[in-house]
């Protein structure tokens, strides 16, 4: 009566997240031999300290995210949806923009599973379940928050990004330009110090 009682249970580096009007939240820590952040890891991909497995032990971890008042998305994702992204905004934007295109829930299903396909390097699994709201609701309140992460954070790392491939360019077009003015130098040159041809 007061809202959704939202507990995490996770094994390994499968993920739970709850998405709200306000984005996207984890709910759960990757069991990493080393801990990290989840960018650190999208880096460094630190090797499993825990999994769920046949032949050895494991823990199944719980954490009690307390009662949710406003509406809420559940999300339990594999490493396959978010590892290959090159930040965890992009995995919010990933669903946020995917939302955005579909007219109901059976196509959202299937832009996130193209978008899926197309990136990730590994097979994948998301469960996905809106709470008390309809598609309809949270394609209008999760625009807003797609226009924010797209300003203020995709549009901005595709920025460094277009940046750099703008420098390489450069640098290449510099080094050509290096060797055919040390070429024609030489031409220049050789004439008084090959004396012997």
């Amino acid at each position: 009566e007061e809202g959704n009682h939202i507990i995490s249970y996770w094994c390994g580096d499968s993920r739970n997240y709850i998405l709200t009007k306000s984005g996207l939240q984890q709910i759960s820590v990757d069991d990493l031999s080393k801990p990290q952040d989840p960018l650190e890891n999208l880096r460094n991909d630190e090797a499993l300290s825990n999994c769920i497995s046949q032949d050895k032990p494991f823990t199944i971890h719980e954490h009690d995210c307390g009662v949710f008042e406003e509406p809420t998305i559940i999300i339990s994702a594999t490493d396959g949806c978010f590892g290959y992204l090159s930040t965890p905004m992009h995995f919010e934007y990933l669903l946020l923009k995917t939302l955005a295109s579909a007219t109901d829930c059976e196509q959202w299903k299937q832009l996130i599973e193209k978008e899926l396909i197309e990136y990730s390097g590994d097979d994948f699994s998301l469960a996905l379940i809106m709470v008390d709201e309809s598609f309809e609701y949270w394609k209008k309140e999760l625009s807003k928050r797609l226009r924010f992460i797209e300003k203020n954070y995709i549009d901005k790392i595709q920025k460094m990004k277009n940046d750099i491939a703008e420098a390489e360019q450069l640098l290449e077009t510099s080094k050509t330009d290096l060797y055919n003015g040390i070429t024609s130098l030489w031409e220049s040159y050789k004439t008084d110090f090959l004396k012997i041809k």
